[in-house]
């Protein structure tokens, strides 16, 4: 009665063993000398390059050109110290939870943090009409919630 209740015991176990593989595992065969083939499952690991790097959500990473650069604009009723016209040309990646995705070929005015816009004149050296820059932004809502802003984290001369 024992080894017929464990025989029981092994055979649900074995036909309740799936013979699908997992998303993310690789399934390898070896077959020995007697002819015995066995398997074993790998999982895949997932690398990251530099130009592959985790996109934060509600983050965008572009090139652009500046079009124009303006002092204590107004953008969705706040003003900020500086912000800057973008002629988008590239969008290389974006995060989840972006509401108003920016396309190529557009222009859309970005705003500098408080800590990146201390000195006006120092920004409006560096951001000379016609230079493309790599621009990561977050967006972000007004305050009234019908229209999106875009925040620069980021911005880099392209050579």
């Amino acid at each position: 009665m024992n080894k017929a209740i464990y025989f029981l015991v092994v055979i649900i176990l074995i036909s309740c063993k799936t013979n699908t593989v997992a998303q993310g595992e690789k399934k390898s065969v070896k077959s020995d000398i007697s002819g015995v083939t066995t398997e074993k499952v790998k999982l895949q690991k997932k690398t990251f390059s530099k130009d592959q790097e985790a996109i934060a959500p509600g983050t965008i990473h572009l090139e652009g050109s500046v079009m124009l650069i303006t002092e204590n604009k107004s953008i969705c009723s706040k003003t900020y110290k500086a912000a800057i016209a973008v002629r988008v040309e590239n969008i290389l990646a974006s995060g989840s939870g972006i509401e108003n995705m920016i396309s190529s070929g557009q222009e859309v005015i970005f705003g500098f943090r408080k800590f990146m816009a201390d000195d006006f004149n120092i920004l409006e050296k560096q951001f000379v009409k016609n230079k493309r820059f790599f621009i990561v932004i977050e967006e972000g809502r007004c305050r009234d919630m019908s229209e999106a802003v875009y925040l620069i984290s980021k911005i880099e001369e392209i050579e």
